[in-house]
């Protein structure tokens, strides 16, 4: 979405319209995929600061990469993006 070439899949494609339209940075989606890995490979936490970690790669980026979408700013509403998230993952 994020490449010089068009992306092949329609979702591909509705990402990086949607990505441009709204400037949704790039660093949204790679720590998203991030916490995807961190998913993949089933770890379990010890300590609260690495489930934190792990809770915002998998949640709280995602408050961060709408807050374009809504037409709020990082500065405005992104340390609550971070902890709403967060805070979700762990009632999940």
């Amino acid at each position: 979405a994020y490449g010089e070439g068009e992306p092949t899949t329609e979702p591909g494609r509705a990402l990086r319209r949607a990505a441009l339209a709204f400037g949704i940075p790039r660093r949204h989606f790679d720590a998203l995929l991030r916490g995807c890995a961190m998913d993949r490979d089933g770890r379990r936490y010890e300590r609260y600061e690495e489930l934190e970690d792990y809770c915002w790669h998998v949640a709280g980026v995602v408050g961060r990469a709408c807050l374009p979408i809504f037409g709020v700013s990082e500065e405005e509403a992104g340390e609550y993006a971070d902890r709403l998230g967060i805070a979700l993952q762990l009632v999940n």
